[in-house]
């Protein structure tokens, strides 16, 4: 089964999944399509894979799309939380936290209406990173791996978490060529 999701678009209700036309589903998009549709095709093969699945469904709820019930049963937040988790799994704890800023005054403190993607991205933007998508969810799995976040959606208000990398830190992940992931990968200690 492919892996997909629906979302309402001018009072019409479609369906997105993996291997369809990029073109006949920007048709659905009207005005709108260019903008949702950035950087979406990467591999510009005219269809789209999972991974840009994913980015499609970024940029939707980033442009207050409402993306709704996955084909494969799970909600958007619960197949979310379960990529962020796979995500996780590939650092090893010892060393993020070797990166990640831990004293008291350096950490954040959950606010009401917090969330990590938010939190995640204003993190990024503060040390100069870029804050596109695959940037930000690597940091919020490299932030539940540190943090032991298990659900990624539910975050308790006052918990205090570390999101800060060192300046050690940022010159690893700016030495990759911007990409936490490569910077910070390893065998996981879980």
């Amino acid at each position: 089964m492919s892996v997909g999701f629906n979302v309402t678009v001018n009072g019409e209700k479609i369906t997105i999944k993996a291997g369809d036309s990029v073109e006949t589903i920007k048709g659905k998009f009207g005005d709108n399509a260019e903008l949702i549709f950035q950087n979406v095709d990467e591999n510009e093969d005219g269809k789209i894979n999972e991974n840009e699945l994913e980015k499609l469904k970024t940029n939707l709820q980033n442009n207050n799309y409402t993306v709704e019930l996955a084909e494969d049963g799970r909600t958007p937040k619960r197949a979310f939380n379960s990529a962020i988790q796979t995500m996780r799994n590939r650092y090893d704890k010892t060393t993020l936290e070797g990166y990640f800023k831990g004293e008291d005054s350096d950490l954040h403190t959950i606010q009401r209406g917090d969330n990590l993607y938010g939190i995640a991205k204003q993190s990024l933007q503060d040390e100069g990173l870029p804050a596109d998508a695959r940037s930000i969810n690597d940091r919020i799995a490299q932030i539940a791996n540190i943090n032991g976040i298990n659900d990624v959606n539910n975050i308790r208000v006052g918990t205090k978490i570390k999101i800060k990398l060192t300046e050690a830190g940022v010159a690893k992940v700016k030495a990759s060529a911007n990409n936490s992931a490569q910077a910070f990968s390893g065998t996981s200690s879980d």
